[in-house]
């Protein structure tokens, strides 16, 4: 379904979502439920998404209204179709794209600078 590279602009305007969507994580909760020990860094990076992700997939759900017209224009600008084609999407369709985006290569790194995934403001 994703037709380019996430860019610059693409960070713009996946900035302004997270604003609009007022979208943080409480890493601290997960830290405190997470054992350290005999565990390297990339598998306790791994237990903590998996902590805080299903958190962050509700929030969106919930606030995906807040930012109807960035989401939009986003998809589009990653897939090549029109804002209105976007409108039509099915919730599976809007998923996987998603699911699809977050595998891409910038894309995660992007997440970590953006401070949804350290904590409270």
């Amino acid at each position: 379904m994703i037709k380019k590279d996430f860019d610059l602009d693409d960070v713009f305007l996946m900035s302004e979502i997270i604003d609009k969507m007022d979208l943080r994580l409480d890493v601290e909760n997960a830290l405190d439920m997470t054992n350290f020990e005999g565990k390297t860094e990339e598998q306790v990076g791994r237990e903590l998404m998996m902590k805080v992700l299903p958190d962050l997939g509700a929030k969106v759900v919930r606030r995906l209204h807040k930012a109807r017209r960035e989401v939009k224009q986003f998809v589009a600008n990653m897939t090549g179709m029109k804002e209105s084609e976007v409108g039509k999407l099915r919730p599976k369709e809007l998923k996987d794209f998603f699911k699809e985006l977050v595998e891409r290569e910038g894309f995660a790194d992007f997440l970590a600078d953006a401070g949804i995934s350290i904590g409270k403001e």
